[in-house]
């Protein structure tokens, strides 16, 4: 079995020296095993020169720059995973193709820096779709400079359906590519850009990882992170490429590559299976929540894996809140442990008497 570590980040230039030495640092000290780079400003004789002092990067460094030092994408190959990967195509900044074997599996790894032009990055998405392989092992990270829907924005700017997130979303659909944390995400908000127009804070989700099915059953978790190197956040991704064997339990001939698919998926129920939970205790008029200042959003219920917080107002939120557990510990066989649970009361008022 192989563990290996990849992120991705809009580093928003990367020529100054002290801010290179951070982020490449920062990746030796964290481990990361595969970095994918956009917008990195750099030209030839500058990445030529980093290749060649190993005290900088001694691992492979696979690049596609443009003519105006503008744009550029790269993708940096740890030590541990050196001498794996060949480059198979680069397209002018803006798109590069890396593929090797790891447990004798053909991975192909995509790294794509979107243009903010809608009708370059509809161009772009196009020709992704002609050049990306519908593999077993595919990974395609980057910047796509759009949003896939309205959880991805924040802010007075909607998500925009236009004919680049039209391409975008046929050409994975075509290939079999999956927004891995969008799937094991479905109804929460991240961030990856956030900047401030007009006076006015803008948040969206532009950067992220598509990957295949057979890949999709490989990944242990993955999340964003926010860094002071860029307006980007990096996208954190850590995976486990199983070596295919067959094994004999009692008789049973068990595919421990298969085994691996279904023991994600079970992980992936066990995240959400609190959620019809909140959902009951968000849509019942019964339960009175917290009012966030300012707002007029109410507050009930913060879900962390499978921990659940309430913030609740009255009396009768607090009974009814139990006659919901009641019906919903009937239904799941799960129990509240109420040695691990704590009732904290805040402000004045009689609300246990």
């Amino acid at each position: 079995m192989a563990m290996f570590n990849v992120i991705s980040l809009n580093c928003n230039g990367l020529c100054d020296s002290n801010k290179r030495n951070c982020i490449f640092s920062l990746c030796n000290d964290r481990f990361y095993d595969i970095i994918c780079l956009q917008e990195t400003f750099w030209n030839d004789l500058f990445v030529e020169r980093i290749k060649r002092d190993k005290t900088i990067w001694d691992g492979d460094i696979f690049y596609s720059n443009s003519g105006n030092n503008r744009q550029g994408v790269a993708i940096l190959v740890s030590k541990k995973l050196k001498n794996i990967f060949l480059e198979v195509e680069n397209d002018n900044g803006r798109f590069i193709h890396i593929k090797g074997t790891i447990n004798d599996k053909l991975i192909d790894i995509y790294n794509i820096y979107a243009p903010n032009n809608v009708n370059e990055r509809y161009e772009l998405f196009l020709k992704c779709k002609q050049k990306i392989s519908k593999g077993k092992y595919v990974l395609v990270a980057g910047d796509f400079n759009t949003t896939l829907s309205s959880l991805d924005k924040s802010g007075k700017t909607l998500h925009c359906n236009d004919k680049a997130v039209k391409s975008l979303c046929n050409f994975m659909q075509e290939k079999g590519l999956y927004d891995i944390w969008r799937n094991r995400n479905v109804n929460t908000k991240v961030f990856s850009r956030k900047q401030v127009v007009q006076g006015f804070l803008t948040q969206s989700r532009i950067d992220y990882f598509l990957v295949s099915l057979d890949l999709k059953s490989c990944i242990k978790n993955i999340h964003y992170k926010d860094t002071s190197f860029s307006d980007h956040s990096i996208v954190s991704m850590k995976n486990k490429i199983q070596e295919l064997s067959v094994k004999s339990a009692n008789g049973i001939q068990i595919n421990s590559e298969h085994f691996l698919e279904l023991k994600t998926q079970l992980e992936d129920i066990e995240t959400y299976k609190s959620e019809p939970l909140s959902i009951a205790i968000k849509k019942n008029c019964e339960i009175r929540g917290v009012v966030i200042p300012n707002t007029n959003v109410e507050e009930k219920v913060f879900v962390h894996a499978d921990d659940t917080t309430l913030t609740l107002v009255d009396k009768n939120s607090v009974s009814e809140t139990f006659r919901v557990l009641e019906l919903y510990e009937k239904a799941s066989g799960a129990k509240l442990n109420k040695e691990k649970s704590e009732v904290l009361a805040l402000g004045k008022g009689n609300l246990f008497k």
